[in-house]
């Protein structure tokens, strides 16, 4: 039979309490482009307030904005965790 993987090769991918920062940053940068960057700023800008609730245009934006602030920031705020103890 092959190999098992070892296992710490996966724990040294993650941090520790990465969960933790994962969901509220993915919540708060959602909440951001949705009611900051998407809808009032970006598209008011360029179609105009009658044009974005017409055409529901909103809710495209800001899932664009909330994938680009999400991957740009959360790599970063990532580095700030502590690394995982070796439990060997």
């Amino acid at each position: 039979m092959g190999r098992r993987p070892d296992r710490r090769i996966y724990t040294d991918l993650t941090r520790r309490y990465e969960i933790f920062l994962f969901l509220p940053w993915a919540l708060a940068t959602s909440f951001f482009s949705l009611h900051v960057v998407g809808s009032k700023l970006f598209l008011i800008y360029i179609y105009g307030w009658a044009k974005v609730r017409q055409e529901k245009l909103s809710l495209l934006i800001s899932g664009a904005c909330w994938l680009v602030l999400f991957f740009a920031t959360y790599p970063l705020i990532r580095l700030l965790l502590p690394k995982r103890e070796n439990i060997a």
